[in-house]
Protein backbone atom coordinates (compact mmCIF):
# COMPACT_ATOMS: atom_id res chain seq x y z
CA UNK A 1 0.00 0.00 0.00
CA UNK A 2 1.30 3.46 -1.15
CA UNK A 3 1.54 5.96 2.21
CA UNK A 4 -0.02 8.95 1.89
CA UNK A 5 2.31 12.43 2.56
CA UNK A 6 0.34 15.28 4.22
CA UNK A 7 2.24 19.01 4.09
CA UNK A 8 1.63 21.40 6.53
CA UNK A 9 3.07 24.78 4.87
CA UNK A 10 4.25 27.48 7.06
CA UNK A 11 7.45 29.73 7.84
CA UNK A 12 10.12 28.31 9.88
CA UNK A 13 11.33 29.99 13.07
CA UNK A 14 10.38 31.63 16.44
CA UNK A 15 9.45 34.96 14.60
CA UNK A 16 6.63 33.07 12.77
CA UNK A 17 5.20 30.70 15.40
CA UNK A 18 1.90 32.08 15.83
CA UNK A 19 1.70 33.95 12.54
CA UNK A 20 -1.20 32.73 10.36
CA UNK A 21 1.01 31.35 7.78
CA UNK A 22 1.58 28.86 9.88
CA UNK A 23 -1.63 27.48 10.29
CA UNK A 24 -0.61 24.24 8.14
CA UNK A 25 2.27 23.32 10.45
CA UNK A 26 -0.41 23.68 13.15
CA UNK A 27 -3.21 21.23 11.27
CA UNK A 28 -0.28 18.59 11.01
CA UNK A 29 1.53 18.89 14.34
CA UNK A 30 -2.39 18.44 15.87
CA UNK A 31 -2.31 15.31 13.40
CA UNK A 32 0.39 13.96 14.24
CA UNK A 33 -0.33 14.32 18.13
CA UNK A 34 -4.15 12.52 18.08
CA UNK A 35 -2.20 9.37 16.66
CA UNK A 36 0.76 9.27 18.73
CA UNK A 37 3.35 10.06 16.00
CA UNK A 38 6.60 12.58 16.51
CA UNK A 39 8.04 14.88 14.23
CA UNK A 40 11.66 13.03 15.10
CA UNK A 41 13.23 12.68 11.22
CA UNK A 42 14.79 15.28 9.30
CA UNK A 43 15.12 15.52 5.29
CA UNK A 44 14.22 17.02 2.34
CA UNK A 45 14.95 20.42 3.94
CA UNK A 46 11.66 19.28 6.08
CA UNK A 47 10.65 17.84 10.05
CA UNK A 48 9.00 14.60 9.24
CA UNK A 49 6.83 11.89 11.30
CA UNK A 50 5.99 8.46 9.88
CA UNK A 51 3.47 6.26 11.23
CA UNK A 52 -0.33 4.86 10.88
CA UNK A 53 -3.25 6.79 10.64
CA UNK A 54 -6.62 5.05 10.24
CA UNK A 55 -4.76 2.24 9.50
CA UNK A 56 -3.22 3.90 6.53
CA UNK A 57 0.85 4.55 6.51
CA UNK A 58 1.26 8.20 6.42
CA UNK A 59 4.32 10.41 6.22
CA UNK A 60 3.70 14.19 7.86
CA UNK A 61 6.04 16.74 7.04
CA UNK A 62 6.52 20.45 7.92
CA UNK A 63 9.08 22.14 5.35
CA UNK A 64 11.85 23.67 7.08
CA UNK A 65 11.78 26.72 3.94
CA UNK A 66 9.78 29.20 3.64
CA UNK A 67 6.55 29.51 2.39
CA UNK A 68 7.49 30.23 -1.25
CA UNK A 69 10.43 27.66 -1.76
CA UNK A 70 8.14 25.08 -0.32
CA UNK A 71 7.95 23.18 -3.34
CA UNK A 72 11.33 22.18 -3.38
CA UNK A 73 10.81 20.46 0.04
CA UNK A 74 7.79 18.96 -1.58
CA UNK A 75 9.76 17.49 -4.15
CA UNK A 76 12.87 15.77 -2.19
CA UNK A 77 9.44 14.57 0.02
CA UNK A 78 7.75 13.13 -2.93
CA UNK A 79 11.02 11.67 -4.54
CA UNK A 80 12.47 10.23 -1.23
CA UNK A 81 9.48 8.09 -0.03
CA UNK A 82 8.70 7.44 -3.64
CA UNK A 83 4.91 8.92 -3.31
CA UNK A 84 3.08 10.54 -6.04
CA UNK A 85 1.64 13.47 -5.98
CA UNK A 86 -2.17 12.16 -6.06
CA UNK A 87 -1.48 10.82 -2.82
CA UNK A 88 -0.28 14.32 -1.36
CA UNK A 89 -2.83 16.67 0.82
CA UNK A 90 -1.38 20.16 1.38
CA UNK A 91 -2.88 22.47 4.25
CA UNK A 92 -1.80 25.91 4.56
CA UNK A 93 -3.75 29.39 4.90
CA UNK A 94 -6.08 31.33 2.60
CA UNK A 95 -6.24 34.91 3.42
CA UNK A 96 -9.27 35.04 1.59
CA UNK A 97 -11.48 32.78 3.47
CA UNK A 98 -13.29 34.29 6.36
CA UNK A 99 -11.79 33.40 10.15
CA UNK A 100 -13.07 29.68 11.46
CA UNK A 101 -13.62 28.60 7.67
CA UNK A 102 -12.33 25.59 6.07
CA UNK A 103 -12.21 24.84 1.94
CA UNK A 104 -11.04 21.84 0.54
CA UNK A 105 -10.26 22.04 -3.25
CA UNK A 106 -9.13 18.94 -5.73
CA UNK A 107 -6.58 20.05 -8.32
CA UNK A 108 -7.90 23.45 -8.42
CA UNK A 109 -5.36 26.17 -9.06
CA UNK A 110 -4.24 28.41 -6.56
CA UNK A 111 -4.63 32.19 -6.98
CA UNK A 112 -0.84 32.94 -4.67
CA UNK A 113 2.19 33.78 -6.99
CA UNK A 114 4.34 31.77 -4.72
CA UNK A 115 2.15 28.41 -5.34
CA UNK A 116 2.20 28.69 -8.70
CA UNK A 117 5.67 27.51 -9.37
CA UNK A 118 4.68 24.80 -6.47
CA UNK A 119 1.90 23.80 -8.05
CA UNK A 120 3.30 23.19 -11.89
CA UNK A 121 6.33 20.92 -9.82
CA UNK A 122 4.01 18.66 -7.98
CA UNK A 123 0.03 19.29 -8.24
CA UNK A 124 -1.29 17.42 -4.83
CA UNK A 125 -4.54 15.43 -4.85
CA UNK A 126 -6.17 17.84 -2.16
CA UNK A 127 -5.52 21.57 -1.22
CA UNK A 128 -6.99 22.14 2.12
CA UNK A 129 -7.27 26.05 2.50
CA UNK A 130 -7.91 27.59 5.92
CA UNK A 131 -8.01 30.60 8.16
CA UNK A 132 -8.61 29.67 11.95
CA UNK A 133 -7.86 31.73 14.53
CA UNK A 134 -5.08 30.83 17.05
CA UNK A 135 -7.18 29.42 19.58
CA UNK A 136 -8.59 26.77 17.06
CA UNK A 137 -6.07 24.16 16.46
Amino acid sequence: MTARLIVGLGNPGSRYANNRHNIGFRCVEALARAHGLAFSQRYAHSYVARGQILGTEAVLAKPRTYMNRSGEAVQGLLARQRIRPADMVVVYDDMDLPLGRIRLRRGQPVRRNHFQRYRSLCPPSLLIEAEIDNDTV
